[in-house]
């Protein structure tokens, strides 16, 4: 009777084991799991850092161009202009020239 304990105990001792290491698998498989989601996680996080940061440079450029683009719009039309008060400073002198003819 007293080796059927024992054998019984050993048994038990023996699944208990099992168990033990079935769930330390378990453990180390779901931590594994864990650690690669994790690194998913901030490779995403990376990659969308880097999007946002593409788009900011490429909205920067495109507003830098349209600035350049303006001012040389507005330089053109500022020329324009001194050009035309020029023709109309020159019309009025030869306008007065004649008048005084």
């Amino acid at each position: 009777m007293h080796e059927q304990q024992q054998l019984e105990t050993q048994l038990s001792v023996e699944t208990l084991r099992r168990a033990l290491l079935s769930l330390r698998a378990e453990c180390t498989a779901h931590s594994e799991q864990s650690e690669i989601l994790r690194q998913n996680d901030l490779q995403g996080q990376k990659e969308m850092h880097e999007q946002q940061q593409l788009e900011t440079q490429l909205s920067v450029e495109t507003l830098r161009r349209a600035l350049l683009s303006l001012r040389a719009e507005c330089t053109a039309h500022s020329e324009q202009s001194e050009i035309l008060r020029q023709n109309d400073l020159q019309g009025q002198k030869e306008m007065h020239e004649q008048q005084q003819l």
